[in-house]
């Protein structure tokens, strides 16, 4: 059975660990503001709130119950738009209305749960901030610059009300942004079944469900699966002194937010905001990305120009991996049967080394890369000493140029080096026609996202006119 509360509503149900929690929301519970869009995470129209209690405190995030599945949603407390309607309309919804923000209303719903979320745990409550909360919610009619309007006033109209007590959520019951209810979440829930920490022998383990409830989204709801962040080991990140290393189950928003992995990834907090939006890196986990296996996942891109290593655990044993012996043709992994990741890891050696990335997609924000470039320079004032460069979307499986990236070593900072460099790129790399670009395209792509990255890196060595 799994257990959460839905709203004010607690519920117990046997339905399958695999079903959308949006069919469950919709269909089980008959709660329909929350709307089934593009159910590809990519609308927002299916945006709920998930609250855990994490150390006697509640905290929420957003995310995409059409992605989501049921079985992560144990012990939780779930909430729609329904769950946050009282007798009169709240701030958000008032602010929305006053500003003409909403027109067919289908995404309305969506737009009012994120930012809902936005006042839950924001630090700053900031305007700009409160965007990047509704950067996944999509609306198809009022061109945005009504809902703009609302989102920039509603934080300063009600800032004060909030800003200055501990308790946020008493607050916002007093602001009228959260009915009265949230107040008792917390003690319902602790008396809630934990999640079971075993993962067990289950066919299928999902981290976040973000690519699996797209691809397979039948055969999630027919076999048992196991939540991997439901064992708080996985959801972990440790440093130590040889390295730093991340659970499994550890989200894309973590590793945005981590200083300990922006240390070892400088930008990455810029460079998540062109994967995915806030709702998705809520969901998404590392482990999930790595298995996945797509030629041009993102994480796994960078992860691979930082000498990334995967430790895989069968049977309570565990081996080193490196990354990128991990992925043996396309979505053929080096697992053995039964063997899952346990961890990820990055050599301690590669902390302050030059890292950057870019990618090439039909959208700048939240879309899949046609083409994508990961490169990690450590030099010796004007000359490389050490060089990784990897690549997504020019092979069937995420690319580490090896003998490119050695023939580096030695080689001075500077545009000349960059052109020639990435004119043997485009040269030693094989990528095929398909629906995001031709052979030349990618090709093309591969060659220019090299220079773009050696000049995001080095802008004062590497200037953009020399690299045309």
């Amino acid at each position: 059975m799994l257990h959460f509360i839905l709203n004010n509503t607690l519920i117990s149900t046997d339905r399958s660990a695999g079903m959308a929690v949006l069919d469950f929301i919709r269909t089980e519970a008959n709660l329909t503001g929350t709307k089934s869009g593009c159910r590809e995470g990519d609308c927002g129209a299916c945006t709920i709130l998930v609250g855990r209690l994490i150390s006697g405190q509640m905290h929420y995030q957003s995310m995409t119950s059409c992605l989501l599945p049921l079985g992560h949603i144990q012990g939780a407390h779930v909430v729609t738009i329904e769950g946050l309607n009282q007798l009169t309309l709240n701030p958000i919804q008032q602010q929305i209305i006053d500003q003409s923000a909403t027109q067919c209303g289908f995404c309305t719903p969506g737009i009012i749960v994120a930012l809902t979320g936005f006042f839950l745990s924001s630090s700053t409550l900031d305007a700009s901030e409160a965007h990047r909360y509704i950067e996944g919610n999509i609306c198809r009619c009022t061109g945005y610059a009504s809902i703009k309007r609302a989102v920039n006033l509603l934080p300063e109209s009600i800032k004060d009300q909030i800003v200055p007590t501990a308790d946020r959520i008493a607050a916002l019951i007093h602001a009228c942004i959260l009915p009265a209810y949230f107040g008792d979440i917390a003690n319902r829930l602790s008396a809630l079944p934990s999640p079971d920490p075993q993962l067990g022998d289950h066919p299928i383990i999902v981290g976040g469900g973000t690519d699996l409830m797209v691809q397979r989204p039948k055969e999630m709801t027919d076999v048992a699966i196991a939540i991997s962040g439901q064992d708080f080991k996985l959801t972990q990140i440790i440093e130590t002194a040889d390295y730093l290393e991340m659970g499994s189950a550890v989200t894309m928003e973590t590793l945005k937010q981590d200083t300990r992995v922006t240390a070892y990834f400088p930008n990455i907090s810029d460079y998540l905001d062109l994967v995915s939006s806030k709702h998705i890196r809520h969901m998404a986990t590392i482990g999930g990305n790595i298995v996945n296996a797509s030629p041009i996942a993102d994480v796994v891109i960078m992860l691979l120009a930082q000498q990334a290593d995967v430790v895989l655990e069968l049977d309570n044993k565990q081996r080193l991996l490196p990354l990128n012996q991990f992925y043996l043709g396309y979505k053929t992994l080096a697992l053995l049967p039964g063997e899952r990741i346990r961890t990820i890891r990055i050599p301690s050696a590669v902390k302050g080394q030059s890292f950057g990335f870019a990618k090439l997609a039909k959208r700048t924000h939240l879309d899949i890369a046609s083409v994508n470039v990961a490169i990690s320079i450590q030099h010796s004032e004007q000359t490389i000493t050490a060089a990784r460069i990897s690549v997504g979307g020019v092979a069937p499986i995420p690319c580490l140029l090896t003998v490119l990236s050695n023939t580096l070593v030695g080689a001075t900072l500077s545009a000349e080096t960059v052109l020639n460099v990435s004119e043997m790129a485009m040269q030693s790399i094989q990528p095929i026609h398909d629906v995001r670009g031709s052979i030349q395209y990618k090709k093309l792509a591969c060659r220019q996202l090299i220079r773009t990255v050696f000049h995001q890196m080095f802008p004062e060595l590497i200037h953009e006119e020399r690299l045309v």
